[in-house]
C-alpha cells in the first residue's frame, strides 16, 4: 500500500501537506478562477487578484467551519 503525505499540523490551518496549508490551496483555486475570467493585465491587477484569491480562501475556511 503506498505511503500517506506526511500532515503536520499549521498554527493558521489544521493541516499542511507538502508546505501548503488549505489555505493556500483554496486561494490557488480561486486565483485560477480570476485569471480565467479577467486574465492577466499587469502588476496592479495581479496584486488585486492576489488579495481577491486569497479573501476569497478566507471566506471559503470560514463557511467549512460553520
Amino acid at each position: 500500500m503506498a505511503e500517506q503525505p506526511e500532515q503536520r499540523k499549521n498554527n493558521r490551518h489544521s493541516i499542511s501537506l507538502f508546505g501548503m496549508s488549505r489555505r493556500d490551496y483554496f486561494a490557488g483555486q480561486a486565483v485560477k478562477g480570476l485569471l480565467a475570467k479577467y486574465g492577466i493585465d499587469g502588476n496592479h491587477h495581479m496584486t488585486a487578484h492576489a488579495k481577491d484569491a486569497y479573501d476569497i480562501a478566507d471566506y471559503m475556511e470560514k463557511e467549512r467551519t460553520r
